[in-house]
């Protein structure tokens, strides 16, 4: 079972304010009828939110009642078939919890390695000019 239903139509529709004027209701094979939100429309499109509840599997009957752009009324039906039972209800199903772990900060201790190999090519460029140096005035 969907969570909206909507039917599409050639032209755009047109709602007349404190009237209603475009409707859709839900009907299961056994006569039953299923609550929907108020409906909706969105240029050629009526729309409206299936209510919480218990749907079995089977045929349903979307009957719509819009009225055109020209202001005629337009009604008819659409069957669909679900092929399992469904429940929709307003409770969120459980989240799923996810967790991140950062990676430690790296400390500063950590930067000791790099100051101690820094320091040591340093000192080994240096013994090396003033090698090359002592050479050369030999």
């Amino acid at each position: 079972m969907p969570t909206e239903l909507s039917a599409t139509f050639d032209e755009d529709l047109i709602e007349i304010e404190g009237e209603v004027v475009n409707t859709l209701e839900l009907q299961g094979s056994d006569g039953a009828t299923y609550a929907l939100s108020a409906a909706t429309i969105a240029g050629p499109v009526v729309s409206a939110k299936v209510r919480d509840g218990e749907y079995p599997a089977g045929d349903y009957l979307l009957k719509y009642r819009v009225v055109s752009a020209d202001g005629h009324p337009i009604t008819g039906e659409i069957t669909f078939t679900t092929q399992s039972a469904i429940t929709i209800g307003s409770t969120p199903s459980e989240p799923v919890a996810t967790a991140y772990t950062p990676e430690p900060v790296e400390s500063s201790s950590n930067i000791l390695p790099y100051l101690l190999g820094g320091l040591v090519l340093l000192l080994g460029i240096l013994f090396g000019v003033k090698r090359k140096r002592r050479g050369d005035r030999d």
